[in-house]
């Protein structure tokens, strides 16, 4: 329990937990993170560090979800396995590739407790402990002992799966933040000049100030477009989005950008135009 509560980084929980079975309850121990592509490996780890090596081969095959035991039959129902003996068999039927099913003839697995992890009723994954060499086979007790180290372990990466939503979701809101602010100020800074040039001598003649009224309008039309946008982003994360799709001239947009940005031009002083046929 101190090993799991001692931190809330998610890869490393994870990897704690491998190190709190291996070598204590297991020859070598694997842990499945269950997303939405399916199965994972998140970490394994192996009592002798010249078997390592191979073990980290089994990264790249992890098991399917469709298999009538071992992990697959695992996850899907919530229920452990004891498998107090891997026959040829059973790893056949519990291995999705040929090359799984070669590696763990060659790590010498000969017992296996397969146990599902669960927190809050959210499935998580599963962890395979196995025995090998001269560890003898696991018994029900065993099994016993390794629930509840599952389950700490599925509380303790449940926990840090939430902590690394929270700060993804912060990370996300400061990257949408400053996306709008950035996003803002060209409209924002369209009116102001527009504005100033309304309240300025030069502006007296009347095509003028109509032509920086416009501009003030479709400059204001933008900002609260990208405010639409904004809700349309939490829209379609409910699955409430509805899009309502009609032809639009492509010249209409090129001549916003252009009014957009050409006080900004004659301030400076800048000659902006645009080459499109209507």
């Amino acid at each position: 329990s101190r090993t799991l509560v001692g931190t809330l980084d998610y890869e490393e929980t994870i990897e704690s937990v491998v190190r709190i079975v291996v070598p204590r309850m297991a020859s070598f121990a694997i842990v499945y993170l269950e997303e939405e592509e399916g199965l994972r490996v998140g970490a394994l780890a192996h009592a002798d560090p010249g078997q390592q090596e191979k073990l980290e081969r089994l990264r790249h095959h992890a098991p399917g979800l469709n298999a009538a035991v071992g992990v697959a039959a695992v996850v899907r129902t919530g229920e452990p396995e004891l498998v107090t003996e891997v026959t040829p068999t059973w790893l056949w039927a519990s291995c999705p590739s040929e090359e799984r099913f070669r590696l763990l003839r060659e790590l010498g697995a000969h017992s296996c407790m397969i146990l599902p992890l669960v927190a809050r009723d959210a499935p998580l994954g599963a962890i395979e402990l196995y025995s090998s060499g001269e560890r003898r086979p696991y018994s029900r007790s065993d099994l016993t002992r390794a629930s509840g180290v599952a389950d700490r372990a599925a509380f303790a990466i449940y926990n840090a799966r939430q902590y690394q939503a929270a700060q993804e979701a912060t990370r996300l809101r400061d990257e949408v933040l400053g996306v709008v602010s950035h996003d803002l100020r060209n409209p924002l800074a369209s009116i102001r000049l527009a504005a100033g040039q309304l309240d300025s001598e030069e502006a007296q003649d009347a095509e003028k100030r109509e032509r920086l009224s416009h501009l003030i309008l479709r400059s204001a039309d933008r900002a609260v477009r990208l405010i639409e946008d904004l809700l349309d982003v939490a829209r379609i994360r409910s699955g409430q989005l509805t899009v309502s799709t009609h032809p639009f001239p492509a010249r209409s947009v090129l001549l916003d950008a252009l009014e957009l940005h050409r006080s900004l031009a004659e301030s400076n002083p800048l000659a902006i135009d645009i080459d499109c046929e209507a």
